[in-house]
């Protein structure tokens, strides 16, 4: 496995991180996006260029306030991260927001666990979801 983070500045500085790291797009590679953007155009571009490249990787990501990138912490910028992994089969979802987090957790945990799922990423909304009710939801799986 490898890691590399970069502070998100242009499609033209991501590109050249790219080459010079040897990143390719692989259904093994794991992107993760952590932004302080609040404007829902802006994400939306910057998911567009991503997936351009990286039409097969998986990625994720969350809003945040406090960005942590090669042991350095910022806020206001946006951080993406590429894990490039060897054997691990990466699957994503999307569960739409909802009031009963119990549930959500139940059923995320339904669509993504089986006997050979080994580690979880998730996401929530940090204003509205009680993470405790959530999590006893993915427990419960």
């Amino acid at each position: 496995m490898k890691s590399f983070n970069i502070y998100y500045e242009s499609l033209d500085q991501l590109k050249i991180f790219v080459e010079t790291n040897g990143i390719v797009d692989n259904d093994k590679l794991l992107i993760q996006i952590f932004t302080a953007m609040t404007k829902k155009e802006k994400i939306k571009i910057l998911l567009q260029e991503i997936v351009a490249l990286f039409p097969t990787a998986s990625l994720i990501g969350s809003s945040t306030d406090g960005e942590i990138c090669s042991g350095r912490v910022s806020v206001g910028k946006t951080v993406v991260s590429f894990t490039q992994f060897e054997k691990t089969k990466l699957q994503t979802t999307l569960i739409e927001n909802d009031t009963d987090y119990y549930q959500v957790g139940q059923v995320l945990a339904n669509v993504l666990l089986t006997p050979s799922v080994k580690l979880l990423i998730t996401f929530t909304d940090g204003l509205e979801c009680n993470g405790e009710d959530y999590l006893r939801g993915v427990s419960s799986v």
